[in-house]
C-alpha cells in the first residue's frame, strides 16, 4: 500500500510514507487542457512546415488522445539505494539524461501502433524536483512513473494549381504527468 499526493505543474516536497517498499509517492501534472496544448502545438508546427513548403492550403482533423504509461527507476542512482539517516533527505529529480524506455500505443487505423521513447530522468546531486524520503534505517531509490498522452491527427494538404488532398497520418507526443514513489530495497 501506498498513499498519494498530486501537486499540479512543479513538484512540492511531501512527507507522505507507507509501511511496504512503496514508503512514499508524490506527483506533478501537465496544468492545463493537454488536448489543446497539443492541438496548438501541431498547429504551429504545420503552420511552419507548410510556409516552408509554400503550400496553398492546409488543414488538420484531430483524433481522440491515447495515453499510456511508463515506468522505471530514475538513473544516477547507486545500486543498494540510498540512505538519509536519522534526518531523513530527499532525491532531487531531473527531467533530462536517465535511462529511456520504449513505449507502444495501440491508436488503430491508417495509425496502428505507435512506438516512441520516454526519458524516465535521473537524479542529481542538487537540482531538479525534491522527491521527499524518510528518515531511519534502510536504502531507498527513485521510482519513476510517466504518463504520456499521444494525439492523432490528420494533414490535408493541396498545392494551388491541383484538386487533389493529400493526407499525412501524423501524432504528436508529450509527458502529461509524472508520479514518484520511494521504494525501500534493504
Amino acid at each position: 500500500m501506498f498513499l498519494s499526493v498530486l501537486f499540479i505543474m512543479n513538484l512540492l516536497p511531501t512527507d507522505v510514507f507507507a509501511a511496504d517498499n512503496k514508503v512514499g509517492m508524490s506527483a506533478y501534472q501537465f496544468d492545463g487542457d493537454i488536448n489543446k496544448y497539443l492541438e496548438e502545438q501541431i498547429y504551429l508546427s504545420v503552420q511552419e512546415k507548410m510556409n516552408e513548403e509554400r503550400t496553398s492550403e492546409w488543414y488538420v482533423e484531430y483524433e481522440a488522445p491515447v495515453y499510456v504509461k511508463s515506468h522505471g527507476y530514475a538513473g544516477n542512482q547507486p545500486t543498494a539505494g540510498t540512505s538519509f539517516g536519522p534526518t531523513g533527505g530527499g532525491f532531487y529529480y531531473s527531467e533530462v539524461g536517465g535511462p529511456t524506455v520504449t513505449a507502444t500505443a495501440s491508436i488503430g487505423g491508417p495509425w496502428g501502433n505507435v512506438s516512441f521513447s520516454v526519458d524516465l530522468g535521473r537524479c542529481s546531486s542538487n537540482t531538479g524536483y525534491i522527491v521527499n524520503a524518510p528518515a531511519g534505517d534502510g536504502y531507498y531509490k527513485l521510482y519513476v512513473n510517466r504518463t504520456t498522452c499521444i494525439k492523432p491527427y490528420t494533414l490535408f494538404t493541396k498545392h494551388t494549381r491541383t484538386t487533389t488532398w493529400n493526407k499525412q497520418y501524423l501524432t504528436s507526443t508529450e509527458v502529461f504527468k509524472t508520479d514518484f514513489e520511494i521504494h525501500k530495497v534493504s
